[in-house]
């Protein structure tokens, strides 16, 4: 692309292809005075290439319809998803979107069938999160087929959405975690489960370390790797947000893991606490600590929170109260 003052305006001239892959050249004033700097007339400019050749550009599959291009999307996107994320946009497309407009056009697709999605969602009972998380699904793909040349403009997606409401952060008592604790000594998931609460590692992270991470002479606990398991196939990743840091295990949490180390035999990029397999699914975790808190309530009567998340709050909140500054 050239661009130039003519007279007192500025002039572009640049080449495009046509539909038959002929080169055209073209001369275009800008629309702009001279005394306009040559930045925003670069700007102009490109703004009148890009609209000439979305006209020269011929629309493809028009027809397809809403079901086919998140498939497409899905399938080619130029995002480096995980197997989790995959497999949440399948199940809003399996669940949400199939039923309700997959069979509409994306040529004829409008703001009124994004209404009738979030409708049907609303029906269900779901939640806000459900909602967002599926209209975004739906306008990615969309935004993918005005890139493949599928349709010329994107509709107008905005529709209001309810208000989230502030969830209750469940926090275990005192009581309750000296319960998980003692409980799930019994348990194979005892160490990792350890591990978790008193490190405040993501369940991934304590399915992901390596005996290479578990410095006992510092008492340091590096988290490298995120481990998933989905569809029957393994995932190791770095951790949530690619944040690589050391924890600084407590004395107690030392003396167990070092047990362990001197007792298994192992290589130092084994998994620290491996299964059959050769690893621990995240799963278990939760499996486990659901039937922790099961023989609790069926012993004592004492109903514990089912998130593993609730005893991660607990030991955040002991911290907090003992002056202790959490950093994660």
């Amino acid at each position: 692309m050239y661009i130039y003052i003519k007279g007192k305006s500025w002039v572009c001239q640049f080449s495009l292809k046509d539909t038959k892959g002929r080169l055209c050249r073209y001369h275009r004033s800008l629309g702009l005075v001279s005394d306009t700097t040559k930045t925003e007339a670069k700007r102009q400019a490109e703004r009148i290439r890009l609209d000439i050749k979305d006209n020269l550009d011929p629309i493809k599959k028009s027809n397809i319809s809403i079901t086919e291009l998140i498939n497409e999307y899905i399938n080619r996107s130029e995002v480096d998803y995980s197997l989790h994320t995959l497999a949440g946009y399948k199940t809003f497309l399996r669940n949400y979107i199939e039923p309700s407009i997959g069979d509409i056009p994306i040529n004829s697709f409008g703001s009124m069938d994004i209404d009738i999605l979030i409708n049907y969602i609303k029906k269900k009972g779901l939640s806000v999160k459900t909602m967002t998380n599926t209209k975004g699904l739906l306008i990615a793909s969309l935004a993918y087929a005005k890139r493949q040349r599928y349709i010329q403009e994107i509709p107008d997606t905005y529709i209001r959405l309810p208000v989230k409401p502030v969830s209750q952060i469940e926090i275990l008592t005192r009581e309750q975690a000296q319960l998980v604790f003692e409980y799930s000594k019994n348990f194979k998931s005892y160490l990792p489960l350890m591990t978790l609460f008193y490190t405040l590692a993501r369940r991934g992270e304590v399915c992901g370390l390596q005996y290479q991470d578990i410095d006992l002479n510092k008492g340091i606990l590096y988290i490298r790797r995120h481990l998933n398991y989905l569809n029957k196939t393994l995932q190791v990743k770095l951790p949530k947000n690619n944040k690589v840091r050391e924890i600084l295990m407590p004395g107690g949490l030392i003396g167990l893991l070092k047990e362990h180390i001197e007792n298994t035999p192992h290589k130092p990029t084994d998994f620290l606490f491996a299964r059959n397999r050769g690893y621990l699914y995240p799963a278990l975790l939760y499996r486990d600590y659901g039937r922790i808190i099961t023989k609790i309530e069926k012993h004592t009567g004492t109903k514990i929170p089912t998130s593993l998340h609730a005893i991660r709050h607990y030991m955040i909140s002991e911290l907090i109260a003992a002056g202790i500054v959490v950093l994660q």
